[in-house]
Order: structure tokens, then C-alpha cells, then sequence
């Protein structure tokens, strides 16, 4: 059986990997918040104008980027994912690809996102979900 809310974040997830940030919009709600939980975190965003302030922040740091995301839990409402996002700093067009790991907890409502909490990785987004055994 599909489940709608691992479709929902991996949408987001290939819209993320687009660099489309208005269509990853279109995946949350218009007050939806982001926080960004790791030990070295971007902070926490809320509403559209936030979100795509701070999404556009970050593709257009990359000429290219590409997320991979394996989703480990789901249930009642939240997704947890482990990420990984690799891509060419746009500081540095001829330089290396680069790496960032990290976790997702997605948390949806009426077929949107309403919180989405960045973390250290997928364990972490289990545990802060509460999906242990999902």
C-alpha cells in the first residue's frame, strides 16, 4: 500500500533536488515551520516568505545539487528520512563536489507540510518523531 506522506516528502525531496523551490512551497502549509535542529543549525522559519527565503538561500549556493533520501520510519502523520546532499558550490565552480548528511522529520496534516525538523540524521528524525519500531 502507498502511503501518501512518504509521496508528499519525497516530492519535496525531488523538488529540492530541481532547485524548485516554488513548487517545494506548494508541499507546505502557508504557515509551516522549518527548524533546523543539528548542533551547527540555519535556525527556524516560518510561513512562505520565510521558507523560500530560506530555500533559495541554499540552491542558489550550488551550480548543482541533488538529494538522496531513504525514508527509515512513517507513521501517523511523520516521516523520517536519512538525507544525503551532494552538489558544486557556486563559490567554486571548478572545486570539488560536496557532502552533507543529515535526517528529516517530516510532519503532515491535510496532505501538507506542517514542520519539518532538520537533524543530525535519520536515527536522530526517529527519535524526535517517536517512531522507534515504525
Amino acid at each position: 500500500m502507498d502511503n501518501p506522506d512518504v509521496a508528499l516528502v519525497q516530492a519535496n525531496s525531488a523538488a529540492f533536488s530541481a532547485r524548485d523551490v516554488e513548487t517545494m512551497l506548494g508541499f507546505y502549509h502557508p504557515e509551516a515551520t522549518v527548524v533546523d535542529c543539528r548542533r551547527v543549525g540555519f535556525g527556524s522559519f516560518t510561513g512562505h516568505d520565510e521558507l523560500r527565503a530560506y530555500y533559495r538561500g541554499i540552491v542558489e549556493s550550488a551550480l548543482e545539487m541533488r538529494e538522496t533520501l531513504e525514508v527509515v520510519a512513517a507513521r501517523d502523520g511523520k516521516v523520517a528520512a536519512r538525507c544525503e546532499l551532494r552538489g558544486i558550490l557556486a563559490a567554486d565552480p571548478t572545486g570539488p563536489e560536496v557532502s552533507a548528511e543529515y535526517g528529516l522529520l517530516a510532519t503532515i496534516e491535510d496532505g501538507l507540510i506542517v514542520r519539518l525538523d532538520v537533524c543530525e540524521d535519520g536515527d536522530h528524525a526517529v527519535e524526535l518523531g517517536g517512531l522507534e519500531g515504525a
